[in-house]
């Protein structure tokens, strides 16, 4: 009994390693929502890992009190209508809290309105050019300009993008950020939203390999705090 235990126990332990160890391979994301994603996963991964453990234990519970090397004889009862009611509601409900966290957690991540800045992103051949709207007035910067190359966003807000392409699929992807990219179409307009909460600069490249350009195609955040952002927007 001793040893079934202890293999038990060192199955169980190591199992859990390479959970505990997920979270800390992903990369840090500068973002308050991907961390809130990841809490959501991780949450969810917890609760079917306690479901299983309860049906497993009972599973064997059963197998162990009710084998017939004990003589046992078999209990003759009726149904219950309320254990089976409420083994039928406990999943239900179960699936119903856990589509309102899912739900709340897409809301949040697909506000348009809470936008505090708009950025139309145009994806070429040459590189990709933006276009701003800041309190109702939109502007783009010259081309050649550090701001045509460079995505200058404020550092802590939420930044509504607009996708289009002229040329071939591309893959607009920055690493740090919160999300996995998005594919630009030509004629094609997508949208998504992204928000750094640390100034810096943020780094991506273009994912589908489409020639030896465009595959190395490169593109680049940069979040300022809000004094500095407020002053290139005047300039």
């Amino acid at each position: 009994m001793n040893k079934a235990r202890d293999r038990l126990w060192t199955f169980f332990t190591s199992a859990a390693w390479p959970v505990a160890g997920i979270a800390a391979d992903g990369p840090q994301e500068m973002s308050r929502v991907s961390p809130d994603r990841v809490d959501l996963h991780f949450f969810m991964l917890w609760i079917c890992l306690a479901i299983g453990l309860v049906v497993f234990a009972l599973m064997f519970y059963s197998f162990y009190h009710h084998r017939q090397l004990r003589d046992g004889s078999a209990t003759a009862f009726d149904e219950n209508a309320a254990m089976e009611s409420l083994w039928a509601l406990i999943p239900f409900a179960i699936l119903i809290g856990t589509a309102m966290l899912a739900v709340r957690q897409m809301m949040s991540t697909g506000d348009q309105l809470a936008a505090d800045v708009s950025v139309t992103v145009t994806v070429d051949q040459c590189g990709g050019g933006y276009g701003y709207v800041v309190d109702g007035v939109t502007f783009a910067p010259e081309d050649g300009s550090v701001a045509g190359q460079v995505m200058i966003i404020p550092a802590g807000r939420k930044v509504w993008l607009s996708f289009s392409a002229s040329a071939v699929s591309h893959m607009w992807s920055v690493s740090g950020l919160d999300w996995g990219g998005v594919n630009t179409v030509a004629e094609v307009s997508h949208e998504s939203w992204l928000r750094a909460d640390k100034p810096g600069i943020y780094r991506g490249q273009c994912s589908p390999a489409n020639g030896t350009v465009d595959g190395i195609k490169s593109f680049v955040v940069d979040a300022r705090i809000e004094n500095e952002y407020a002053q290139w927007v005047k300039t």
